[in-house]
Formats: structure tokens, C-alpha cells, sequence
């Protein structure tokens, strides 16, 4: 029953255009690592882009200390 179903699925002369060729998921695993990669490398991004305009920065200003005591 299985083979059958199988068979259908791939009938060319069904009328049903076959998209083996075109199909962009499960392509071996490394479409669905994508998932993972992308927004990790964008995170890593932001960092580095956040650490050096803090690196540009001037250091703070230190606190004004009053040593008058009551």
C-alpha cells in the first residue's frame, strides 16, 4: 500500500507539477541549520558593532567627591 501511495506521489502525469528539483527544505539538514546560524551571526553583529562605538566613546567623567565633612 505504501509503494502505492509512493507511486502516486510521483506521477508525473497526474497533472500535479513535481517540485524535487525546486523544493528549498530538507535539502540534508543545512537549510534547517539557516534557522540557527543566521540570527546567531546577526546577534554577534550587533555585539561587535555595540563594542566598538563603546569603544569610541570618551571615558566617563569622574564623580565630583566632596570632602567636606559635617
Amino acid at each position: 500500500m505504501v509503494d502505492l501511495l509512493w507511486n502516486d506521489m510521483n506521477d508525473t502525469d497526474s497533472g500535479v507539477p513535481n517540485y524535487d528539483g525546486n523544493m528549498l527544505a530538507h535539502q540534508g539538514g543545512w537549510d534547517e541549520m539557516l534557522y540557527v546560524l543566521v540570527p546567531i551571526g546577526f546577534i554577534i553583529f550587533l555585539l561587535r558593532v555595540a563594542n566598538s562605538r563603546a569603544k569610541k566613546l570618551p571615558p566617563p567623567s569622574q564623580p565630583v567627591v566632596n570632602d567636606e565633612s559635617d
